[in-house]
């Protein structure tokens, strides 16, 4: 069995325990739309009923006999954060060590007999559950509080929308960087080959000036997220120097295909896209990013740049979560100070035509590790900092940017 889309796996003991959360499985489903869920019953009899009633849902048992090769199973389901349903009474499940191997964070509701060394995050439902799991020197950081689990009644909507927001950062954790920087031979390996051929074959850009000179210092810049709004027939015929991009898809469309500079924190991307200057997501996403791709590339060369790196990116807001590549591209754009800028894809994942263009399916929303709201306030502060033309292509920002000016006025007079 393999899931198409990367998943959350409540595990349960029988039907009881996934009826009484049956609100935080909606919460998070809704929440979450780019995540399915995965529902582990102990119990055979449970798991028939949880299929019929959960028809979009993987339904699974216990692996068992798992070993050293159990971590193959994790991936296979893209399980992303693996969430216990009123607690763990016998200590910890043969499986964690397949889970703990594909650094899957594991959150316990409701507690545990005792502190268990692979547990991330326990959500009790009362002080004395706090101090005992004090006693056994868990950290006050891997533990919270919500007091609807100290009753056996169903976990209403409202305290299943708080253990929705204690989840969410775990849901939004980089498995593969977090993977990386654990270690292993395979990473030294990888890490010694980064260090002899990266000289010859790899060129960092080291500020906003040297990417200047590198693109021929751009006076109109077009910058396309993948929105539906980023294949307006309106841009074949719009005029520009260099054009920046986000992440593959678009290949596979053909429309503007041929950019100058590509924002991603992904291998793939690296793999499929020839010609253009990378702009990668995070100085912590370029260590894991060269490791894993230029032993893999023999005879490629690359060149890239990290705005991080450069301090170019704006503040994120309060309780933000981590910029998108769209994000991370506007600042790029803006930090070159072209006469021009068009922007158009950046949808903002609220376009009515849906995600992407084309209609694939994908739902309309937001990854884990990304908030609207907080995008949004990057994107006007970055587009504050422009003091050219600016040009936006789709509705949605559009009308989020004139929304911005006129209060910019209002406040002025």
């Amino acid at each position: 069995m393999k899931a198409r889309v990367p998943s959350f796996c409540l595990y349960g003991p029988d039907e009881a325990a996934f009826d009484r959360f049956a609100e935080l499985t909606a919460a998070l489903c809704e929440r979450h739309q780019r995540f399915a869920p995965v529902l582990m019953a102990v119990d055979a009899k449970a798991r028939e009923r949880l299929a019929r009633r959960y028809p979009a849902a993987i339904v699974v048992g216990p692996p068992s006999g798992l070993g050293r090769f159990g971590a193959s199973w994790v991936k296979r389901l893209k399980i992303k954060c693996f969430i216990a349903l009123g607690g763990l009474e016998k200590g910890e499940p043969p499986f964690f060590a397949a889970l703990r191997r594909r650094a899957v964070p594991i959150v316990v509701l409701g507690g545990a007999s005792a502190a268990l060394p692979s547990v991330d995050h326990y959500v009790v439902g009362d002080a004395a559950a706090l101090k005992r799991l004090e006693a056994a020197r868990v950290e006050p950081a891997r533990a919270s509080l919500v007091e609807a689990l100290a009753a056996p009644e169903s976990i209403d909507a409202s305290a299943s929308a708080r253990i929705v927001d204690i989840l969410s950062p775990f849901l939004a954790r980089h498995g593969a960087l977090a993977r990386s920087r654990r270690g292993g031979p395979l990473r030294r390996v990888e890490a010694m080959l980064l260090r002899r051929l990266s000289p010859s074959r790899i060129r960092r850009i080291e500020s906003v000036e040297a990417l200047r000179d590198a693109l021929g210092a751009p006076q109109r810049i077009l910058c396309l997220g993948n929105g539906p709004s980023s294949e307006e027939p309106a841009l074949a015929e719009i005029r520009y120097d260099r054009l920046f991009r986000v992440n593959d898809r678009w290949l596979d469309r053909g429309f503007l295909a041929e950019p100058d500079m590509v924002f991603t924190g992904s291998r793939k991307t690296l793999a499929r896209v020839r010609g253009a200057i990378f702009g990668l997501s995070s100085i912590d996403i370029e260590g894991m990013l060269l490791r894993k791709w230029l032993p893999y590339a023999p005879f490629r060369r690359l060149t890239y740049f990290t705005p991080e790196r450069a301090g170019m990116l704006p503040p994120k807001p309060a309780g933000a979560v981590e910029p998108t590549n769209g994000v991370i591209m506007l600042a790029t754009a803006v930090a070159l100070a072209p006469r021009s800028l068009v922007v158009a894809g950046i949808d903002l994942f609220a376009d009515p035509r849906g995600a992407y263009p084309g209609g694939d399916g994908t739902p309309n929303a937001y990854a884990a590790a990304h908030d609207r709201d907080s995008e949004l306030q990057m994107i006007l502060r970055i587009l504050d900092g422009h003091r050219g033309e600016l040009i936006i292509v789709g509705d949605v920002l559009k009308a989020h940017w004139e929304a911005h000016e006129r209060g910019r006025a209002l406040s002025a007079t």
